[in-house]
């Protein structure tokens, strides 16, 4: 079962703008995890959301290019697509956006260019995730047809009417 989001230590509704970046898939789908967060929005607060994902939806077993970190991390990948549905399914936000960027796959590739590059993991995993690194690269160029890692950009708005009081603490 899932740990439920630590209490924040701020005042519901005072928020305008909520902004994440490469981590909403840690936490993003968790039940209840959405509510909890349009809680701090105020009505018409808007979030934005820019993380790593498949271009399209993935079932396991994964490509072989994929494999290895499937468990720990890109089984929480989902596309574009997915994320807006799970936004407008909470029916706490309107004017729900996701799109995959035109350079995403190359932002992709250009972050794993700069672990090769930087050696910016550990020493012990290193030459392994070089190795993974590069096969991700190559996989994602030489098989167009598959689904490939690149990154998504969301944007909604919080249901209601700027400066309406909503639920919880003011």
């Amino acid at each position: 079962m899932p740990t439920p989001p630590a209490p924040c230590p701020f005042l519901r509704a005072r928020f305008d703008l909520i902004f994440c970046m490469d981590a909403f898939h840690y936490f993003g789908a968790e039940p209840g995890f959405l509510t909890h967060l349009a809680s701090y929005l105020k009505p018409g607060g808007q979030i934005c959301v820019v993380n790593p994902c498949f271009d399209r939806e993935i079932a396991p077993p994964p490509p072989p290019a994929y494999a290895a970190p499937w468990e720990d991390e890109y089984s929480r990948y989902h596309s574009p697509d997915w994320w807006r549905r799970l936004f407008e399914d909470t029916g706490l936000f309107e004017a729900v956006e996701a799109t995959e960027p035109e350079d995403g796959m190359a932002l992709w590739d250009d972050e794993l260019l700069h672990f090769i590059r930087t050696g910016g993991r550990s020493r012990a995993d290193r030459d392994r995730d070089v190795a993974l690194d590069a096969r991700e690269i190559l996989h994602g160029r030489e098989h167009p047809r598959e689904p490939r890692v690149t990154h998504f950009i969301l944007t909604a708005v919080k249901r209601g009417e700027p400066g309406q009081a909503c639920g919880g603490e003011s």
